[in-house]
């Protein structure tokens, strides 16, 4: 989940559109793409998300076979359909295998 804080609402399908990108830092140890479909984009789920809403964006994780146990992270960032960054805020996500 991703606060707007901006002025513009994210609407789907238009230019202001959010978007969940895996990104940098360099150095996560987690192949965030792969391990989340091998997409690039994954798509705010509402229709729109106005300024001082929360958006949610979906997606699935599944850890290869023969990873070890142990806590793996990767990096996102939000964009809008033209791939320019909404935020400059870098998300961090844990995975953590048993």
């Amino acid at each position: 989940m991703c606060a707007n804080t901006g002025t513009i609402a994210w609407t789907r399908g238009t230019a202001t559109e959010a978007s969940l990108v895996p990104c940098c830092p360099v150095g996560g140890s987690v192949p965030f793409p792969a391990w989340a479909s091998n997409s690039a984009r994954y798509p705010q789920s509402a229709s729109a998300v106005t300024p001082s809403s929360i958006g949610t964006f979906s997606f699935n994780i599944t850890v290869p076979s023969g990873i070890p146990s142990g806590t793996y992270t990767s990096y996102g960032a939000l964009v809008n359909a033209s791939n320019q960054p909404i935020s400059a805020q870098v998300l961090i996500f844990t995975v953590s295998v048993p």
